[in-house]
């Protein structure tokens, strides 16, 4: 609805360009089969859950007709895609973080399945030999660079994946293999990534692996005992391969249904009266999975990652939504700050009677016994724990070491310190809250334990909040914008985005600046443009492009 007016303008101003060409002298084009496939491309079929469940062959056909209606061939459209994924893999180590196993998932493994559907579709497979043929002859610098970051031969890694699939021959294979094999022996620092056992230690095996993982736990939803083993094992490596394993699940368009099963186990752990193994571990690795799944994927709804699509339970009444749909800020069409009034207001008596519960913590005393208590009820107690702590910070009284012990006592519990971490980011910006933060954060860093699951449990944690905690001990800055705009154009720099944070016109001048001299619109810009977009503030994205490019007056 909100686009309605300026997609009508686009399709219009579109569909007339055709007809034009189609009266031109010398046109030969056949404007009827050119108009049929812009509207397949303009009016797509609908999936739900946006990009996660786009399929290979929609994909495929939409390539397919954007090179028609360009005149680009097929070997152009594979190298271009190749080009554009190594740009984005290089971009993502330095500011996307967050993405990196979408991206990777994408790189290694959707776009080789993605090319065997455009030759399903009537592509060549020589088309595919060229395009990466002509990747390795002439962007050798971009390929050099994302090696020396990545550690691994990339090249070797993407056409055994095309082998695997069928798109490419072993012969074909081995020759594009051995020429990028030359080319690294030449580079001191990067000749050991000819070898292949190097592979196998890199996040691209991680990757791969993780589609693996996926097919295993699809069978062991079932079998609750042997399904905390795999994913406890998920957390391992600081997280990175739980976020692979999700990408696998949006790879397929399955994502919600793999949260929705979390989201019944973090409901069946709850309450001590349901049958649930090992309650305390379910109910914590559930919850600090979903939350983040939130994070990662913004995009998403809280009733489109706790719902079944396929008309499974309603996981609405678990912990994880009722806490989340309260405290976990998303930007929307309405004012960032709306909600944050409907929190709720504690009473002095009440907080004054958790004191005693908070210093029980400092003596890494629990005052909640984990076999009997009710999860649910126990997250709501969490503000009350949050507001008496952040009131010895407000007060000045607090002795770090005392309070560092107190936040290292969540340690069998980790989704309670998420919480409190969520809390304190719905609370108003001060120095007192700022000071917390980093409280909180040393306390990550430093405070590991040493139990190996509970060290993986801690790390994971550590991940899944780090963002959070970041923006929270920010400093506002006191830079003037004509300064940060100098820089940007200097630097090549991009701006830092917050989790719920909608562009301003500075923020997109720099974006677009940024786009200008990389010569393209990276998904680091395209991010900030979704952000306006999610909160309605289209309009600010559209005047600042209009403006920078001189066409039109406002």
């Amino acid at each position: 609805k909100t686009f309605s007016p300026f997609l009508a303008v686009i399709k219009s101003s579109i569909l007339n360009r055709l007809e034009e060409l189609q009266c031109q002298e010398g046109v030969t084009l056949n404007y009827e089969e050119l108009q049929r496939a812009f509207l397949r491309i303009y009016d797509p079929p609908k999936y739900e859950n946006s990009e996660l469940t786009i399929k290979y062959n929609f994909v495929a056909d939409t390539m397919l007709l954007f090179g028609q209606i360009n005149a680009i061939s097929h070997h152009e459209i594979v190298s271009d895609m190749l080009h554009a994924s190594f740009m984005i893999l290089l971009e993502e180590q330095e500011t996307r973080d967050n993405c990196k196993s979408s991206i990777e998932m994408f790189f290694y493994v959707k776009m080789p399945r993605v090319w065997a559907a455009m030759i399903k579709l009537g592509m060549k497979p020589e088309s595919v030999v060229r395009g990466v043929q002509h990747m390795v002859s002439e962007c050798r610098q971009v390929i050099d660079n994302v090696d020396s970051i990545v550690k691994d031969n990339t090249i070797r890694a993407i056409v055994r994946q095309l082998i695997s699939e069928r798109v490419m021959s072993d012969a074909d294979g081995d020759k594009l293999i051995a020429q990028r094999n030359e080319q690294l022996k030449m580079i001191q620092g990067l000749a050991c990534l000819t070898r292949d056992d190097v592979q196998r230690q890199t996040q691209v095996a991680v990757v791969l692996s993780a589609v693996q993982a996926r097919h295993v736990i699809d069978k062991l939803w079932n079998m609750q005992e042997k399904l905390m083993t795999v994913l406890t094992r998920l957390i391992g490596s600081g997280g990175y391969a739980f976020d692979a394993f999700c990408s696998s699940y949006g790879l397929e368009g399955n994502l919600a249904e793999m949260s929705s099963k979390l989201a019944s186990l973090n409901l069946l752990s709850e309450s001590p009266s349901n049958v649930c193994v090992d309650r305390n571990m379910t109910f914590d690795l559930s919850f600090t999975m979903l939350t983040r799944i939130v994070y990662k994927y913004s995009s998403l709804t809280l009733d489109e990652l706790v719902r079944d699509p396929r008309g499974g339970p309603d996981n609405t009444a678990c912990a994880f939504y009722q806490w989340s749909s309260r405290y976990v800020k998303r930007i929307s069409c309405h004012s960032q700050d709306a909600g944050d009034s409907d929190l709720p207001i504690i009473p002095p008596e009440l907080k004054a009677a958790y004191k005693d519960r908070v210093l029980r913590l400092k003596e890494r005393q629990l005052f909640w016994d984990p076999h009997t208590c009710n999860y649910g009820q126990l997250l709501h107690e969490m503000p009350i724990v949050g507001e008496v702590i952040l009131d010895y910070f407000k007060e000045r009284k607090h002795i770090e070491e005392d309070v560092a012990r107190i936040f290292a006592a969540f340690r069998k519990t980790n989704c309670l310190l998420v919480c409190i971490i969520q809390w304190l980011e719905c609370q108003p910006p001060s120095e007192a809250r700022r000071q917390m933060a980093r409280c909180i954060k040393m306390v990550l860093e430093e405070s590991v334990p040493d139990e190996k699951e509970e060290k993986d449990r801690w790390l994971f944690t550590r991940m899944v909040c780090r963002r959070q905690l970041d923006e929270m001990c920010e400093c506002d800055s006191v830079i003037p914008p004509m300064t940060i705009t100098l820089m940007a154009i200097a630097k090549r720099s991009f701006p830092t985005l917050h989790w719920r944070q909608v562009p301003d016109k500075e923020m997109l001048k720099k974006a677009w600046l940024y786009a200008q001299r990389q010569n393209w619109a990276s998904p680091n810009v395209l991010h900030l443009i979704d952000h306006c977009n999610r909160a309605g503030a289209h309009k600010s994205w559209f005047e600042v492009n209009l403006i920078n490019c001189r066409h039109f007056k406002l």
